[in-house]
């Protein structure tokens, strides 16, 4: 774990500046430090590909929902049993046992679902897929937005680290003229 590779390589680190990491860290990646492990937190940190900035985009993020999804057909609440990629198509069978065929497939599930086997793959996932599956595990995370009409923060001030469980990452926008 991250938290155990942090003591071994850094064994004078304080206490208090290990529950700011960790806090810092469990936000970005749903779980404590004790969870974290480091080729995952390494793999994820060399594959992402940020900019100087953050955006946030008028509308929110559904109308790119939107527009992504023209012309698909697209299922909700339709309990997948199976799904057989071994063809040229990609069936896929409901709990009720009615079948889709189509060229690809996107599967966005709860992992326990994939945990527990639920959905049965021809040919199986493959064996790392399979490994990574039965190591990763799930945190909780929410998130609370707010405006105000007047900053009552320091200028140049965008995140304040906490070790409250609860509100662990604070981040300062100022978006709009008017609003804070």
């Amino acid at each position: 774990s991250v938290y155990h590779y942090i003591l071994q390589h850094r064994p004078n680190v304080s206490h208090d500046a290990l529950r700011i990491v960790d806090c810092a860290l469990a936000a970005t990646w749903g779980c404590s430090l004790s969870v974290l492990g480091v080729k995952e937190a390494v793999n994820d940190e060399n594959r992402w590909v940020h900019g100087a900035s953050n955006y946030i985009l008028e509308g929110g993020f559904r109308q790119i929902v939107d527009h992504l999804k023209q012309g698909l057909d697209i299922r909700l609440g339709w309990r997948v049993t199976a799904i057989d990629y071994s063809g040229s198509r990609v069936v896929i069978t409901s709990h009720k046992g009615a079948v889709l065929e189509c060229d690809r497939v996107i599967v966005t599930v709860p992992l326990p679902i994939l945990q527990d086997g639920d959905i049965m793959f021809r040919p199986e996932l493959p064996p790392a897929k399979q490994q990574s599956v039965k190591r990763m595990r799930m945190g909780h995370s929410g998130k609370v937005v707010t405006t105000f009409t007047a900053p009552f923060w320091p200028q140049g001030l965008h995140i304040l680290l906490t070790d409250h469980p609860m509100f662990n990452q604070i981040w300062m926008y100022t978006q709009r003229k008017g609003y804070y």
